[in-house]
């Protein structure tokens, strides 16, 4: 996390280099081109360097996608696991089901070539077709902005068969009928969908780990399949290569026209083969050599390469590579004779030493120079690529894809940024691929400012719909540095606010917020978004004091009706005020507009969201997690249904927080480990909050060592950001961790810093003055715990409420009591803190929450018990 930026008129000084926003969306698996530039250097020390020769060779293929971008608004990228010339494949979260997949996504340069993307979509549809459980599942396929393709599909977690074999050798009969029969099935079903692979090979298979550690073989990559149609089951025009040489059939090395699904049969003949034998029936220092013994040399005996091999099992791996084609068995006859080879030896499930799926295996080198004997034309030599026309005569229409934009939602109601921008403002897809391409743009003749400052701000655009929010800022202040007009440098200004919000930049973005709230026409959805900014702004630094006076220029509606910016803007100060201790203010702003809100704005999900997230913070801020458990669940649905991912994951971190004061503990884990799988990858500020929580749920599930290293994370993570609130209560938590592995000094120094920096959040004052407190109880110190008690009790009471820290609140104040020696004011203290708690579970519709809300929070336990102790029932 970068330090917390000095708030200014002007932005800081540029530093680094120009960088494409793509380089955020790493998690699909996709090296894309750079898309979105970085803020120009001040003043190069060199002249740019001249454009690159027509004849030197090109760079090598990039790509606007990094981990922590957003793809087709609800994919959140997690890490880039595999590239080539193509594509990527990124592994990522699925933000709207909460699960794991893998996309793969085409190279934006090759979005317009038509055998590429025929290719690509062809992949798609062959896998698709196939519903079998050894085939990886196929989830979406979909367009993004730019034109290039992607797929989503299961995520395989575990080594191919290939990497498999290189580390263990030969397998055994019976581990390799384990793994090739299923496979034979998943191609027998393929065929009878008129599916062929043509690629079938030990590293097209991924022992695929389940959840209960069983492996199963599951077969990828169709993208050379050939669909055929029931008109023509036959004919296909190979003239390129197709395939791996160590697998492919004679026909497919001669480039025959007729390849069908004998050409899979033989394949399957060689990966069993490679299982039993370690070795491959044909071998050579380079794919001439390979493929012309394919084509002219007898197969080895396997026998001979593999002693004590069962006969029947050989002569059907010798059937199968049959040279003649016509001799080989059809795969369905194929994977039932598997099957009863299997069945003889009683085979079991595939197996699965763990330590290979923790390691990736290199693939071995190949080597080169080893000319293939005369007489024989092979495939490899044929290269002429405008001859396959034939392959694809089953083109898939549009239609048969769904087209998925990649322009998610912005932080809700900030979309105006994109609906009110002309059209020239429109993210383009117009990429500024680095430093020398945007110095020669200067140079390029009739090249102007304004032609720099329209692709700098559809960059700014661009990269904050997909959530790549460094490079959102660092466009939009090379745009504001062009000096755009005054409409144009407000759009950007908001475009810097909403990004440093996310990245937790709170002081900076409150100064853009505010730049952009005086260049816009009061009353204007923009306005209304910028006014809403700077107070969730000041709600993290603190800077609450003049949030009343922010009131009035909320309470009046032009027209007597609220628009849906307007009401969206009144939700958020009004979380702020909550946080501020202003409740009825509060309350009375939310009630002078809910009745009054055009019919726009009482159709729309996240209006309601964020007035759900209004009565969730009223509801937090006063205790009660019943209330606060059905605001949140119905945040959370509503932004997830309008696609809002960054508020979405926000709201499942705030529900997870609920869980952990109801005492579910480890739905709280389950719940905050699904917010952090977002907010890490979208590197967003909230991961650190989440962390704090996490920590939390450690230490009350008896973790005390695990508690403290994630804590330390998450206040690592703060340090810097002038978030005051976060970190004040992650170091409330850190005193409680600390003072249960004894660290008593330590967790004083915790408590002494929570005090400090909550002082401007009532909820947080009181908590953190409750926390040293209970630290002083232990120490004896009891004049000084019931100083700081009853200070607690005091702002607690003044201000309607201590968030989830009221019952350590109640419990110290009671315990300090006690110890003073006021028994009839701890008895008091005692059952009244006994009657709220009990008042607050039965207020929970599951018995399961009131269970736990009473014996799994240990303030509410210890309060209970410490009642009893009074003589009270």
């Amino acid at each position: 996390m970068k330090k917390e930026e000095t708030p200014g008129g002007k932005p800081h000084g540029r530093t680094g280099t120009l960088k494409g926003v793509g380089n955020e969306l790493d998690a699909l698996g996709i090296r894309t081109p750079p898309t979105l530039p970085r803020p120009l250097p001040p003043m190069p020390a060199e002249p740019a360097p001249p454009p690159p020769p027509p004849d030197q060779e090109p760079p090598a293929p990039t790509s606007d996608l990094s981990p922590g971008m957003i793809v087709a608004g609800k994919f959140a990228l997690v890490k880039l696991v595999a590239e080539g010339g193509l594509a990527q494949v990124f592994e990522a979260e699925d933000t709207l089901v909460g699960r794991r997949v893998a996309i793969k996504v085409l190279l934006p340069e090759h979005a317009r070539d038509a055998d590429t993307v025929r290719r690509f979509r062809r992949e798609a549809h062959a896998t698709a077709l196939v519903d079998h459980p050894n085939v990886v599942t196929i989830y979406e396929v979909g367009r993004r902005s730019d034109g290039s393709l992607y797929i989503v599909q299961e995520l395989l977690q575990g080594p191919t068969l290939h990497a498999y074999r290189q580390t263990w050798g030969r397998l055994s009969e019976e581990e390799a009928l384990r793994i090739i029969t299923p496979i034979s099935g998943a191609l027998a079903t393929a065929h009878a969908h008129g599916v062929v692979h043509r690629d079938v090979k030990s590293g097209n298979v991924v022992l695929s780990k389940t959840a209960f550690s069983d492996l199963v073989p599951k077969l990828i990559d169709f993208g050379v399949a050939r669909l055929q149609s029931p008109r023509d089951k036959t004919k296909t025009a190979v003239r390129t290569l197709l395939g791996t040489a160590h697998y492919m059939s004679p026909e497919q090395a001669l480039g025959e026209s007729w390849v069908d699904g004998r050409t899979d049969v033989w394949a399957v003949g060689v990966v069993l083969y490679e299982l039993l034998t370690g070795t491959y029936p044909f071998d050579g220092t380079n794919e001439h050599a390979i493929l012309a013994k394919v084509v002219e040399a007898p197969v080895p005996r396997i026998e001979e390469r593999a002693p004590g091999i069962r006969p029947a099992l050989a002569a059907l791996v010798h059937r199968a590579l049959e040279r003649d084609a016509d001799r080989r068995p059809e795969m369905r006859a194929l994977h039932e004779e598997f099957s009863m080879l299997s069945a003889l030896r009683g085979a079991d499930a595939a197996p699965g030493p763990s330590a290979v799926e923790r390691r990736r295996i290199p693939e071995p080198k190949a080597e080169i120079i080893d000319l293939p004997p005369p007489g024989r034309r092979l495939a490899l030599e044929l290269g002429d690529p405008d001859s396959s026309a034939d392959d694809d005569a089953e083109e898939l229409g549009e239609g048969d894809y769904e087209e998925i934009e990649d322009l998610m939602s912005l932080d809700t109601n900030d979309a105006y940024l994109l609906e009110n921008a002309s059209p020239s403002r429109t993210p383009s897809g117009d990429w500024i691929r680095g430093t020398s391409q945007v110095s020669s743009e200067f140079a390029r003749p009739g090249a102007t400012a304004n032609d720099l400052l329209r692709r700098f701000t559809d960059a700014s655009l661009r990269a904050l719909s997909l959530n790549a929010l460094e490079d959102a800022v660092s466009h939009a202040e090379t745009a504001l540095a062009l000096q755009p007009e005054p409409a144009e440098a407000a759009q950007l200004h908001q475009v810097q606010a909403i990004a440093r919000l996310w990245l937790g930049s709170h002081a900076r973005a409150e100064a853009s917020a505010y730049a952009a709230l005086r260049l816009m026409p009061p009353g204007s959805t923009g306005w209304y978004a910028a006014f809403g900014h700077v107070a969730l702004a000041r709600s993290r630094l603190g800077e609450l004091d003049a949030l009343p006076e922010m009131i009035g220029a909320l309470s009046v509606a032009p027209g007597g009706r609220f628009a849906s910016g307007h009401v969206i803007a009144v939700a958020r100060l009004s979380i702020a005020m909550i946080r501020g201790g202003m409740l009825h203010e509060a309350r009375q702003l939310v009630r002078s507009m809910r009745d009054r809100m055009d019919a726009g704005a009482q159709g729309e999900p996240v209006v309601y969201a964020w007035l759900d997230c209004a009565f969730a913070e009223r509801a937090a801020f006063v205790g009660d997690p019943s209330r606060e458990l059905s605001r949140r669940v119905s945040a959370l649905e509503r932004f997830t249904a309008a696609g809002d991912v960054r508020n979405a994951c926000q709201e499942r971190a705030s529900l997870g927080a609920v869980f952990l004061a109801l005492g579910e503990l480890e739905e709280a884990e389950r719940v905050l480990g699904e917010s952090l799988r977002v907010a890490l990858p979208m590197k967003l500020h909230l991961a650190h909050v989440v962390e704090t929580h996490l920590a939390l749920a450690a230490l009350r599930g008896g973790d005390a060592d695990r508690a403290l290293i994630v804590a330390s994370a998450a206040l690592d993570g703060l340090a810097g950001t002038a978030d005051r609130r976060a970190d004040a209560f992650g170091h409330i938590v850190m005193s409680q961790i600390q003072a249960k592995r004894g660290e008593r000094e330590s967790a004083f120094e915790a408590a002494d810093h929570a005090v400090a920096a909550a002082e401007r959040f009532p909820d947080l004052y009181a908590h953190a003055l409750a926390t040293r407190a209970a630290l002083q109880l232990a120490e004896n110190r009891t004049v000084d715990a019931l100083d700081d008690a009853s200070r607690a009790v005091e702002l607690m009471s003044e201000n309607g409420g201590a968030g989830s820290g009221e019952s350590l609140v109640r419990l110290t104040h009671a315990i300090a009591l006690r110890d003073a020696g006021d028994h009839a004011g701890a008895e008091r203290s005692a059952l009244t803190a006994r009657d709220r708690v009990l008042a607050l579970g039965q207020r929970l519709m599951s018995q399961d929450h009131r269970k736990s809300f009473f014996e799994r929070v240990p303030e509410n336990a210890q309060i209970l018990v410490l009642s009893r102790s009074f003589g009270a029932s």
